[in-house]
């Protein structure tokens, strides 16, 4: 008897010491509404949903202190029946815990997407591919929920070892770089962006095609891979994979420049004679000694 007391006074004290630090509730919503359109009836379905995600961050390398973040999430989606693609709305809020109770917002942003996936150093949105254009996805931070960059292509990533300089590199195809902030070329192969993930400094290097013909043959989708081709010797013999660059040539600098001496090779066919190899000298895509048979190329 005097066990079973004292297991149920155990229990009754971890109850009263449990503070609620955070509660919310909301309603996930669907409505369907029937229309005409060009003579045919559609019904349009509409999604309404509610969660929340916490992600731990931190605010540098050095830091002792991880943030606590809690983003709630509100996701509305749209799709018409018989049509192609889903159209998408997310609105994010950043919240962190300044008296202790998630009580102070510290980002909020509303985003074209159909999802959102979360990362251990980032987030991203994903707008679904439709009438031939590539799955999108953008990347950005847990810090202020600012966009780093777009791409159609897996991530890749150069940085330099014992410090905080890290580059993110992507490419987005034509299919989906049209229309996309100042991207209207009417012959481009694609966007290839590299960015400083600290102080989102970004270039990119826009891939336009010299004849018509090779851009009709070709068509969306031109993309096949991105690799690297570093130039010094430590480098060359600590590379492990295409994905990603660790310049141990210039370990523990933590100097801008010092992405400098490799090359970005990207790979838009599985011909090599259409691939573009773009030189990084201190932290620049330097593009004054690019020539091409098939291409011309532009930094925005």
């Amino acid at each position: 008897m005097k066990t079973l007391t004292l297991l149920i006074l155990l229990i009754a004290t971890q109850a009263f010491a449990q503070k609620k630090h955070f509660a919310d509730s909301a309603y996930s919503v669907v409505t369907i509404d029937r229309d005409t359109v060009d003579g045919y009836e559609q019904t349009l379905t509409r999604r309404t949903t509610q969660s929340y995600h916490q992600q731990v961050y931190w605010e540098d390398i050095h830091s002792d202190h991880p943030v606590d973040l809690l983003i709630s999430e509100r996701n509305v989606q749209e799709y018409y029946s018989g049509a192609e693609g889903e159209m998408g709305w997310i609105a994010l809020t950043g919240k962190i815990s300044d008296k202790g109770q998630f009580d102070k917002t510290l980002w909020h942003d509303s985003i074209e997407a159909n999802i959102i996936n979360y990362n251990y150093e980032y987030f991203e949105s994903v707008l679904y591919g439709c009438c031939a254009s590539l799955e999108a996805h953008q990347l950005f931070r847990y810090l202020d929920g600012k966009p780093m960059l777009r791409l159609t292509s897996p991530l890749y990533t150069v940085d330099i070892p014992n410090t905080q300089q890290k580059r993110l590199i992507g490419f987005l195809d034509n299919s989906a770089a049209q229309g996309y902030e100042d991207c209207n070329d009417s012959m481009m192969a694609g966007v290839l962006t590299y960015v400083d993930t600290k102080t989102l400094a970004r270039q990119r290097l826009v891939i336009n095609f010299k004849d018509a013909q090779l851009y009709d043959s070709l068509g969306v989708e031109m993309f096949t891979k991105i690799g690297f081709s570093p130039s010094q010797p430590k480098d060359i013999e600590n590379k492990r994979n295409d994905a990603d660059l660790t310049l141990w040539s210039v370990d523990g600098i933590d100097n801008p420049n010092g992405f400098s001496n490799f090359t970005i090779d990207i790979y838009l066919t599985d011909d090599k004679s259409l691939m573009v190899k773009v030189p990084v000298k201190n932290d620049k895509l330097d593009i004054s000694r690019m020539k091409s048979k098939y291409f011309t190329f532009s930094l925005r």
